[in-house]
């Protein structure tokens, strides 16, 4: 970590930790990167109980900042801090220990972060704790059992055969926007799914690429057929790109079924 990234850390670790209902502070893989990299950004992660400040006190404790902005749930705050753009993710504690405890919530974390959540309590670096309770949860969710995954792939599995349904059709419609978007949507969860089957959780987007490909369980040609998927190429229409997506997901349903 740079150092003016990780002075910043500090000062904005020692005013989060002042509220009462925060408990652990963590730091994402992007605020490694170099400052003048576009991916570069300081993501921070704030687990609480109780209740936390109100979105207008919070933004006080930093300077009153013109540049800071709230989420419409109160979950997440961005501003500008020295220049550096910080994010800051608000997390229940008690919610993500009843995700864990239980396989309720299945559905809801495949549609809406795949297993994101979890990669990022797993890596991201620890800045302030008060308890044991990550370690705790970490622990939880290193050797999680078939019986958590399972359910997670079936979904997932039922979503790609879904969106490949739609691809197909926005093809035969030569619907180019429905296609963009029935596109992107199946090589989503083609990864998650990819993810998941591998007993690994879900990186950002910033960093799926290399590590989708680092994986051990892969699709026989998977490599090449997904770089003939993300890149622009006049030999690989939507037509062509539609059949390599029915063949992956033929491949994916097989492997699932062995």
């Amino acid at each position: 970590m740079k150092k003016k990234v990780e002075k910043i850390s500090q000062q904005i670790v020692d005013i989060i930790s002042q509220w009462s209902a925060v408990k652990t502070i963590t730091i994402a893989e992007a605020a490694d990167e170099e400052l003048i990299s576009p991916y570069f950004f300081m993501s921070i992660d704030v687990y609480y109980k109780g209740n936390l400040l109100s979105a207008k006190k919070r933004r006080a404790c930093f300077g009153d900042t013109a540049t800071f902005e709230s989420s419409n749930y109160g979950n997440k705050d961005r501003f500008l801090y020295e220049d550096l753009p910080i994010r800051l993710e608000y997390k229940n504690m008690d919610r993500i220990d009843t995700i864990i405890d239980s396989n309720n919530d299945v559905q809801y974390i495949v549609r809406e972060t795949g297993t994101y959540l979890f990669y990022r309590i797993k890596n991201n670096r620890v800045l302030f704790q008060k308890s044991g309770w990550l370690n705790e949860v970490r622990e939880n969710i290193t050797n999680l059992p078939d019986s958590y995954w399972d359910p997670m792939i079936k979904t997932c599995a039922s979503s790609l055969e879904h969106q490949l349904g739609d691809l197909s059709a926005a093809v035969m419609e030569d619907d180019a926007l429905f296609y963009l978007r029935s596109l992107a949507g199946w090589i989503n969860t083609l990864c998650s799914i990819i993810f998941l089957m591998n007993h690994e959780f879900e990186p950002s987007g910033r960093r799926m690429l290399n590590q989708l490909f680092a994986l051990r369980n892969l699709p026989e040609n998977f490599k090449g057929r997904f770089d003939c998927l993300i890149r622009e190429d006049s030999e690989f229409g939507p037509e062509r790109k539609q059949e390599i997506a029915k063949l992956l997901t033929s491949q994916i349903i097989g492997m699932i079924r062995r």
